[in-house]
This record gives C-alpha cells, structure tokens and sequence, in this order.
C-alpha cells in the first residue's frame, strides 16, 4: 500500500512495510539531513530498520540503498519510532557534472522488520534521566540505571529530541562504555546530537538479559589519577595513574573512557590502556592516556567514568632484572623523558613469548609520574626459550620529579610455535 506526502516541493511515497508504516519525513536544507519517523501498526512489537537512498534534483542516485536504524531499536504496537539520515558522502568522477541541489532522499518498500521472538532483548529494568544539557557543545548528558534484578549486556541508547510543535528534530544514540551494567548499577555518559535545539526528550535503553559478553566492567574508582599535566601547547592533557584490577579474574586489553572534569565535550571513549594489556587479577598497572582540552582551562583534572577488560588466562608475570635509567630526550610533546632499560628473563621450562612489559616512573611518595609500554620481540614470533633473558629498553614521559622507577613484563606459552630461541 502507497500514500503520498510532500517534503518540500517533491512528492515521496509514504511507504508501508508489513505493519511498519515510514511517514513524516523532513528535510532541513537542501542536501539534507532527513528526519523521518515510522508508526508499528500490527500487533506485535518489531526490531526495525529504514532503507533509502538519496538522489539529486537531476535524479541521480547519490547513495546506493543504504540501511538506517530507529529509535527505538523496538517499535511497540501503536509507538512511534524516529530515524535520521545525512547527506552523503559523494565521489564525484574528474569531468562528471558536480550533484544538483536540492536532495531527495527516498524511502525504499524493502525496509527491514522482524518480529522480538523473545525477551532478552529490552528496555524494561533500564531507568534512564536526562541529567544536564550543554546546547554549546551540543550534548545531553544521560544517567542510566539498572533497577532490574538481571544483568543487561550490549546495552545501547538512543534519544529522539522533540521540538516545541512535538515533532522530532534531532536524533542521538550511544554505545555506553563498558555496555555491560549490573543490577543497582548506573552508568553517566553524553549524547551527542548535530544542533541542541530546545525541546524534550525521549530516551530508549535496550540491552541483553542473556548470555553472554567477555567484557568484564570495573568501578571507576579502580583506577587512581596521581599526576596530570597540559601539553601540546594547552591542547592536550596528560594523565598518569594507577590500574587496580579488583574483578577477581585476570583482564586483558584493559581500556577506559574519561573526560576533563567539568567538560564532557572533552573526552576519550573506550581507549585502550596500552601500558599493561594484561592485568592479573589482585594487581596494579601504572598507566597513561592523554584526554582532549580546550585551550583556557588554567587547572583541568581527569574524571574516570568505567574501566573494562576481556577475561584471559594463562598470562603470568615474568622476573625483571638489571632496571636502570638515565636522562632521555624531550618527547614530541616537549616533555622530559628518562630512556629505562632492563632485562627480562624465563624461568620456566618452555619457550614462552613476551607479550608485553611497561616502564614506570614514581615520585618520592611511591605515586605514578611516567608510564611508557614495550612490545619486545626475544626471537621470531615472539619466543625465547628455558632460562633466555630479554633486553627491553624505552622512553618514560616524567610527568613530574621522579626518584624511583619500577619495569612489569608478562607472558605466556606461544600459540603457534614457529622456532627457538
């Protein structure tokens, strides 16, 4: 079934789609962005996707069909969904005529719907409360909690913002870091949108009740800052501190998302932590990452909001010897640096690889002040045999005055033994 509608001076199909109706859409200016909305009209609630594609005034097709998702992911019986599409990407051929304004986009009848043939896929458990807005920056910050008595795992959000006429303007989602929260657990993060119109809002969590996820989260409290310091000509601030794995399993690929204190727009987001991929589990890892600043924050701190890892086994530590240092060049952010060298040795009766180590630096209260990863290679692949040792050598950032230094490698068993040290 066809109906039409208008959008500006052209006249598009309003498209159904089993009981998925695509109606309203708008544009705002002459390439674009759309917004359109859709309606479930059938009696079951559906995971919904638009397809379209987007032509010029010349009616040349811009885009190919593309997929676009809604908001919200599951469109109840009777509820209404939103999706934004923006102007393409266009790779315009030497001597082909440049694409004509204004530009279409249109609706394809091969939209996909599928019917939600269990419950663990869902909103219901998740809270969700818009806590501030920055219209400057262009972001809503959102806490999320989980008032469930389930885990909810691959947990995504989405937010619809309604203009003064009711009519949805804008659309923004976000994958929180780790999209793992547990029950009473809540979780603060922005969503980010094009322009901050006034308006309200309507927020949709959806999140996994089954098994399983590897990603294991952490407070982020388990993460202590102990020396920070602006670089890169006040664009940039450098963070160190201390890693406490507290999960009660080894993690690997440890990673973080953090902004400076009083300005969300200045972030990073699940960024790994290259110093120690590997943590045990009851130990520490001194740790570095450097977070975005606006030039003008005379005194800007770190604020940790998650911490996450992978669960791994068979990494073990391996014994460090001969750890000495000596001054270093300036690194290429104009920070003074100690070069640190040690030895790395195996102590069991099979050829390992090392697959990593970290060189810190500490002030004279035991704090973090500098820490740097090495990758070494001992032999090819990676391994070195019964009772090798390995030299490891690297550039520290000191942070700030340092008067010990401390070097962590770990290992394990290689995959795929190709050859012995």
């Amino acid at each position: 079934m066809k109906l039409l509608f208008r959008v500006g001076a052209l006249t598009i199909p309003l498209v159904f789609v089993g009981a998925i109706c695509v109606s309203g859409v708008r544009r705002h200016g002459d390439t674009g962005p759309w917004i359109g909305e859709v309606t479930n009209y059938g009696s079951e609630p559906a995971f919904t996707s638009v397809r379209g594609h987007v032509i010029d005034a010349a009616g040349r097709d811009l885009s190919g069909s593309r997929s676009f998702l809604i908001c919200p992911q599951v469109v109840a019986p009777g509820q209404h969904g939103a999706f934004e599409v923006f102007t393409p990407s266009v790779f315009q051929r030497e001597g082909a005529l440049a694409p004509a304004a204004p530009y279409t986009f249109v609706p394809d009848p091969g939209n996909s719907t599928r019917p939600v043939t269990d419950g663990s896929r869902t909103g219901d458990g998740l809270a969700t409360r818009i806590v501030s807005t920055d219209a400057a920056r262009r972001f809503a910050i959102v806490e999320m909690r989980n008032t469930s008595a389930s885990t909810f795992r691959d947990v995504t959000v989405c937010a619809n913002l309604r203009g003064s006429s009711g009519v949805v303007e804008e659309i923004g989602s976000r994958i929180p870091f780790p999209d793992t929260i547990r029950p009473g657990e809540a979780r603060t993060f922005p969503i980010f949108f094009n322009s901050l119109r006034n308006g309200t809002f309507d927020v949709f969590p959806i999140g996994s009740t089954g098994c399983c996820t590897a990603v294991v989260a952490e407070t982020s409290n388990n993460f202590t800052v102990t020396a920070a310091r602006i670089i890169d000509n006040g664009k940039a601030l450098r963070v160190a501190g201390e890693l406490r794995n507290g999960a009660g399993v080894d993690l690997l690929g440890v990673a973080l998302s953090a902004h400076v204190e009083g300005s969300w727009a200045d972030r990073i987001d699940n960024s790994a932590l290259t110093c120690s991929r590997w943590v045990g589990a009851g130990t520490s890892s001194p740790e570095t990452f450097t977070l975005p600043l606006t030039p003008g924050d005379a005194n800007p701190s770190p604020a940790i909001e998650a911490l996450g890892g992978t669960r791994t086994e068979s990494y073990f530590a391996l014994p460090v010897t001969d750890v000495a240092s000596s001054p270093g060049a300036p690194s290429a952010s104009g920070v003074m640096t100690k070069h640190v060298t040690a030895t790395v040795s195996n102590p069991t009766a099979e050829l390992l690889s090392i697959e990593g180590a970290c060189l810190s630096l500490r002030d004279a209260q035991g704090r973090v002040v500098g820490a740097a990863p090495v990758y070494p290679i001992a032999a090819p692949f990676g391994g070195f045999g019964p009772g090798r040792t390995v030299q490891i050598a690297g550039d520290v950032e000191e942070l700030a005055p340092s008067v010990s230094l401390d070097v962590t490698a770990y290992g394990r068993p290689p995959q795929l033994i190709r050859g012995i040290d």
